[in-house]
């Protein structure tokens, strides 16, 4: 039997510090996200993954997510893939952009398929680009990263005083 330091569960609730002033990992928001992508094994995955701690919705395909943002736009990001048959990544943030120009910021784009030069013309749009298979590490910091900029106290305005 060989006993390592730190692999009693109960020493090593004891040992960790409290973090009193974090609020506990559901009380915190969760982003609204939005997948689209024309492989519906893909979305599941999606769903199963980041539904544990984010509102999910799915669209397969790039007119399914359309129709989603006629309804409702206050989704946190849009993760959609490049190569689709019916809308492409590339137009559905194009018509988003046109319609919904609040919504453009929130695109990440995902490939497995893209040449370079679709590449380099998704990143003109400032959005990232990931390829699969996709980094979830990176794909989870972008979401973090995307909620804790939603969340952040907004600046005073100029001349309020504030400095």
């Amino acid at each position: 039997r060989i006993a390592l330091p730190g692999t009693d569960p109960a020493s090593a609730a004891a040992a960790r510090p409290a973090a009193a002033d974090e609020p506990a990992r559901d009380e915190r928001e969760r982003a609204r996200l939005l997948f689209v992508d024309d492989e519906a094994a893909i979305l599941r995955w999606y769903r199963r993954y980041f539904g544990r701690t984010h509102d999910v919705a799915l669209a397969e395909g790039g007119t399914q997510a359309l129709a989603i943002l006629a309804d409702r736009r206050d989704f946190d990001l849009v993760v959609s893939d490049v190569l689709m048959p019916d809308i492409n990544g590339a137009e559905l943030y194009r018509r988003v952009k046109e319609a919904y120009p609040e919504l453009a910021a929130s695109f990440v784009f995902v490939t497995g398929g893209a040449t370079p030069n679709e590449i380099a013309e998704l990143r003109t749009t400032g959005s990232p680009v990931l390829e699969k298979p996709i980094d979830v590490d990176l794909l989870s910091k972008i979401i973090a990263r995307r909620s804790a900029a939603k969340t952040a106290p907004s600046p005073p305005p100029e001349g309020s005083g504030g400095e």
